[in-house]
């Protein structure tokens, strides 16, 4: 593929008719090409050829299992500027673009990935922790004179497995052997935890990032947890900060996996059983065995669409033995059935 910018001038008007197929190919740094399912890409009109006909108004899609998907109603015959979005099957696939000439109706767009070598790079830091987030961002580990400012400050980007870029982190300095590469942390929100893909490179005259290399990114989001569980019983309650942390209860109830001393997950996810403005709250019996230990729990929104989305992480106490009930006195939290000790009369909530 080669990068290619947009026709010029007001779109043509859209009328009856046009079409084509895209199918999505990669072609391997041996020279193997292949087709490669589920790509995301984009389609932008650049120009008319005799007899067009169909929409011209750009358009993302998503090709199917079989790494074709159908484009009925676009502008054809007609020349097109597709674009490559998914950082898969590697993240130099990401941005690439064709400018394609789709000389009759229903033809089949060809859209490749040519593999290009790029270096693993080191990102730091890992993890990047959503409630505490750096300052600044590094990526180093490319080859000598990699990064350059010829057009710009080379961008390192975080992108999740959708091929959606979460957030672009443009670099401040660049190494004096151009091996590195360091910037101001990007404001990416309140994201799913969980693995993305770093990719850092170089701005092209075009504006498109060449990419040099790419690495993993662990990104947590660690919340405040109050009370305990017990291992005896379920008297124990666990609750969990909602200020600030993108966890949601406006519709539905958020949930949660508990995890054992093994690491492993033991159960859940479990849906709070209450919330107020400040906490949601769990009554849950611990795994046993884990008297006197912390415990691993991920948080889940409740998405109708996707389903169970983690958006949160940290920790509870086990205790175990009876615990103080509501309106008893107390002298700290991890006494009471309930969440808190409640401050000033000492008594549990």
């Amino acid at each position: 593929m080669v990068a290619c910018g947009p026709g010029s001038g007001p779109l043509p008007t859209p009328t009856p008719g046009g079409g084509f197929y895209v199918e999505t190919l990669f072609q391997q740094a041996n020279g193997l090409i292949g087709i490669i399912a589920n790509i995301q890409f984009s389609g932008e009109f650049y120009d008319d050829l005799d007899g067009a006909a169909g929409s011209p108004n750009p358009f993302t899609d998503t090709t199917g299992n079989n790494g074709l998907t159908e484009e009925p109603g676009r502008r054809a015959p007609a020349t097109w500027t597709f674009k490559w979005l998914s950082p898969w099957p590697t993240p130099s696939c990401s941005g690439q673009s064709i400018r394609y000439a789709v000389e009759e109706v229903w033809e089949t767009v060809g859209l490749d990935c040519q593999e290009i070598v790029i270096s693993e790079l080191s990102l730091n830091p890992i993890p990047i922790d959503l409630s505490s987030l750096p300052s600044t961002v590094s990526a180093s580990g490319a080859s000598q004179g990699a990064f350059v400012a010829t057009y710009g400050m080379p961008q390192a980007q975080y992108i999740d497995e959708n091929g959606t870029i979460q957030g672009v982190a443009n670099a401040y300095s660049i190494s004096p052997d151009g091996t590195s590469i360091s910037a101001d942390t990007p404001s990416i929100g309140y994201i799913p935890i969980g693995t993305y893909v770093g990719v850092a490179g170089n701005v092209q005259q075009d504006n498109s990032l060449g990419i040099v290399g790419a690495g993993s990114v662990q990104v947590q989001n660690t919340v405040y947890v109050t009370g305990s569980l017990d291992e005896e019983d379920s008297n124990g309650v666990m609750g969990v900060s909602i200020v600030n942390d993108g966890i949601e209860d406006s519709q539905n109830m958020p949930s949660v996996e508990i995890w054992d001393a093994n690491n492993r997950v033991w159960d859940g996810p479990f849906t709070a059983g209450s919330c107020d403005s400040n906490y949601c709250y769990w009554s849950l019996q611990a795994p046993a065995g884990t008297s006197g230990m912390d415990l691993p729990i991920i948080v889940y929104n409740s998405d109708p669409t996707y389903g169970y989305v983690p958006v949160a992480n940290g920790s509870v106490g086990v205790e175990t033995g009876e615990c103080v009930a509501s309106g008893q006195p107390c002298t700290d939290n991890s006494q009471c059935c309930s969440a808190a000790c409640e401050p000033g009369n000492g008594m549990c909530q």
